[in-house]
């Protein structure tokens, strides 16, 4: 549902945690080496707002096992802040009743209280993150309207609950079912307003491999063709000196894509139409959101310096 509607946020997770897995599974098995793979593979992989995030919350777990061999409670509990600390830089304009809500309050949790027992963490992580998804309504009316929770909430909080399954012990059984509370709903009854004619542009999706230049200048420029409304933006350009990750909401792609060109070559490159993505999604599910319908709230910049003349520039 956030911050486009088009249905595919589970799609994107799984392809993204898939090509980390893989990814991990051909290195060498020490904990430093597995998950410095599996970021990589992560950000390879990445597809859509959700799975840019994602990457950078296995990015955030690659920093804290680096040079370890084995990692235990404090080093889980440090990857879920690193994670959290990357996944809120990805993006331009965070918004909470997101993904973003999940990983906050996981990692609060994870880091509150003894860290020596990895089970005991990644509980504390897990029940932390049950409580933010359930709470995703309440942050972002858009989920509250349709009666649905965040999906890449969701997902974040499948990933950490087979990830607490598995150091316990525990035998998980994931069943499927269409009366899931988190499911989408289609009846009528819980249909959103018709759209009121506000447009979503495109997704531009592209990878930089040994980019020229770094990814803040990359993002400060593509920033100026993101879309204007901060509620719709979305403008994620993540990685490192190896490889850029780019995922920008755009109505010029082709200006996304210049830029992108003038740092190196880019491969890999989607440009899809998200107005026809988003009636795809309204016509198999019959909930209907428009592009103006996502609630704007005020934004304010706090300037702090040194001199006054410095806060009058």
């Amino acid at each position: 549902m956030y911050p486009v509607p088009d249905g595919d946020t589970g799609t994107n997770m799984l392809h993204t945690i898939r090509s980390a897995v893989v990814a991990a599974r051909r290195a060498d098995p020490r904990s430093a080496d597995r998950a410095a793979a599996a970021a990589y593979g992560a950000l390879m992989g990445a597809r859509g707002n959700s799975g840019v995030i994602l990457s950078q919350i296995f990015a955030g777990a690659k920093e804290a096992f680096a040079g370890r061999d084995d990692v235990g409670g404090p080093e889980l509990a440090n990857a879920l802040a690193q994670g959290r600390d990357l996944a809120y830089q990805a993006v331009s304009t965070p918004v909470e009743g997101t993904i973003l809500t999940a990983i906050h309050e996981m990692a609060k949790a994870a880091n509150t209280g003894a860290t020596e027992d990895a089970v005991a963490v990644l509980d504390r992580a897990m029940v932390a993150g049950r409580a933010a998804v359930a709470r995703t309504p309440e942050l972002l009316p858009v989920l509250k309207q349709a009666g649905v929770v965040d999906a890449g909430a969701q997902g974040l909080l499948y990933i950490v609950e087979g990830m607490a399954d598995l150091v316990a012990g525990r035998v998980s059984v994931v069943e499927r079912s269409a009366d899931e509370e988190a499911a989408i709903v289609a009846d009528a009854d819980h249909a959103l307003p018709a759209s009121s004619g506000g447009t979503w542009g495109y997704d531009v999706q592209f990878l930089v491999p040994s980019p020229s230049r770094g990814v803040r200048e990359l993002r400060e420029e593509m920033l100026r063709f993101g879309l204007d409304d901060p509620g719709l933006s979305c403008v994620l350009v993540v990685g490192d000196d190896l490889l850029v990750k780019v995922h920008v909401h755009t109505r010029e792609p082709h200006e996304i894509l210049r830029i992108g060109l003038s740092a190196g070559r880019v491969r890999d490159v989607v440009v899809e139409d998200l107005d026809a993505m988003v009636a795809a999604q309204e016509r198999a599910t019959g909930v209907t959101v428009s592009a103006t319908d996502v609630e704007r709230r005020p934004l304010a910049v706090v300037s702090v310096v040194a001199a006054e003349g410095l806060a009058d520039v």
